[in-house]
């Protein structure tokens, strides 16, 4: 799914991709989105420590993992929600979507039974869900 993904991207290049509506639509091109998609799947890849990531096609999508870890995305839905699935569907995790108006229990709940690595989540909801699930951690 993850090669399918980024020969898609690759093939429609500069035409429109995803759009925002702001009082006119703005469009990011296929392009773009590779290039975003790579940068927060390199960065993620880093962060977790799991290869030496490159952001080139032949590489990014044979990266094989002996464990998937489980990545949640918490957040409105919006273009940054897509883009970090996208992202950790190239790197090969497990995207473990949580709606941003679930319960506290319920996130703490799915985050548990997941066993949740990290979690992408939107600038409202960090301290939410910082003091949910890392109010154990030293």
């Amino acid at each position: 799914m993850a090669q399918t993904l980024l020969a898609a991207l690759t093939l429609f290049g500069t035409r429109p991709c995803l759009g925002r509506w702001r009082g006119d639509w703005a469009w990011l091109s296929a392009q773009d989105v590779l290039q975003e998609t790579l940068k927060i799947a390199a960065g993620l890849n880093t962060m977790l420590s799991k290869v030496d990531f490159k952001t080139d096609l032949d590489t990014c999508h044979s990266q094989t993992f002996f464990q998937r870890d489980h990545i949640a995305v918490c957040s409105k839905p919006k273009i940054e929600w897509l883009l970090a699935d996208m992202s950790i569907l190239v790197s090969n995790f497990v995207a473990v979507p949580m709606h941003h108006v679930i319960s506290d229990d319920d996130l703490q709940f799915i985050a548990n039974h997941a066993e949740v690595t990290a979690v992408f989540c939107s600038a409202e909801l960090i301290p939410r869900v910082r003091a949910t699930l890392f109010m154990n951690v030293a």
